[in-house]
């Protein structure tokens, strides 16, 4: 299964714009790993929009942890 971390600062070591790059490639299963101490909210919501966005796709399942702080 296609793994997605997201460790870091939201907006500064991690944007939307590498999830969205990230989520182009895959179909299907994907897990994503969350290690975030926070950051930029309107970029976090950018990313949850794209996770949402992304799972709604017919055959998509995400499965998230969190593996530190979220």
């Amino acid at each position: 299964m296609p793994k997605l971390y997201i460790y870091g600062t939201v907006g500064y070591d991690i944007d939307a714009d590498y999830v969205r790059l990230a989520l182009d490639d895959i179909v299907g299963e994907l897990e994503v790993r969350i290690n975030s101490g926070g950051g930029d909210v309107f970029e976090g919501n950018s990313i949850y929009s794209l996770l949402k966005y992304w799972n709604a796709q017919d055959g998509n399942n995400l499965t998230i942890y969190v593996d530190g702080l979220a």
